[in-house]
């Protein structure tokens, strides 16, 4: 009889455990549907170039400030929107996160590497996480490479001496330290896959400066370079100027040009110059 008692315990304990599993992962997997799905709203979104629902679905890592932001998302969907997108596999971490790996195509650039998302729950609301990364897309061994980038509201743009005209841009430069980048806030074309840098670059003291000049956009976070050309040495403006071509990966518009001192030296650089097709 107690061993009749003990079987009936037993079968009554497993079937509480069977039932709790399957609950569990009903649960689970709800609340991964919910995520998908608030992932899905803003991804629809930047198909639509919609600056409101995307806001309202996402939470944006680069800015603190949501006019910056607002102004950011309408600047991007004003160069280009997301054609389609494809959420590529998804990992719950936790009940407040699921990682996404999601591949985006743009209407100009193109089809963008692998790119990694996050979906946060936040006073249990689902919502995209939007994160600061930068995707090398330049013509060379790094073609593809997605690394963390650096939140928009603290990268440094600097007003040009003249303003851009159709595929020619001006910029200038002073007292540029080792290590740091600024971006030229003068939007420029291409047509024809390829610029060249034609400037002058010089320090304060005997050492010798090695700039690398960057071909980029920025999109909805993304700082995205699509070719480069370093130059070293010390070129004053008195002297001859060094013209250097990079080659681009894409055409169209709303280029700018991002300079970026990686001297090993620690002084400072300053230079000015053009950059045009």
């Amino acid at each position: 009889m107690r061993r009749g008692i003990q079987i009936l315990q037993i079968v009554v304990v497993a079937f509480f455990m069977s039932v709790s599993t399957a609950f569990a992962s009903s649960s689970n997997e709800a609340e991964t549907n919910q995520a998908l799905e608030a992932a899905t709203n803003a991804f629809e979104a930047m198909k639509a170039g919609n600056v409101n629902e995307l806001i309202a679905n996402t939470k944006d890592l680069n800015f603190n400030d949501e006019s910056a932001r607002r102004s950011h998302y309408e600047k991007s969907f004003q160069d280009q929107t997301v054609t389609s997108y494809q959420i590529i596999s998804e990992n719950k971490l936790n009940d407040n996160k699921v990682e996404l790996k999601v591949k985006l195509t743009l209407s100009e650039t193109g089809v963008l590497p692998v790119l990694p998302y996050s979906v946060v729950k936040e006073n249990g609301t689902w919502m995209l996480q939007i994160e600061p990364l930068k995707i090398n897309l330049e013509n060379s061994q790094d073609y593809g490479k997605v690394s963390a980038g650096k939140p928009m509201e603290t990268i440094k743009f600097i007003e040009p001496s003249y303003t851009a005209f159709g595929s020619v841009a001006y910029y200038s430069f002073d007292n540029l330290a080792t290590n740091k980048s600024i971006t030229i806030n003068s939007a420029y074309s291409i047509s024809k896959n390829q610029v060249t840098f034609h400037g002058w670059q010089t320090t304060l003291r005997s050492a010798t400066p090695k700039l690398k000049y960057h071909v980029i956009k920025y999109f909805l976070g993304q700082e995205q370079s699509y070719g480069s050309a370093v130059v070293s040495g010390d070129i004053p403006q008195s002297g001859t100027w060094y013209s250097e071509v990079a080659s681009v990966s894409s055409t169209g518009s709303n280029f700018y040009t991002m300079i970026e001192n990686i001297s090993n030296n620690f002084d400072s650089a300053s230079g000015a110059g053009n950059v045009y097709e």
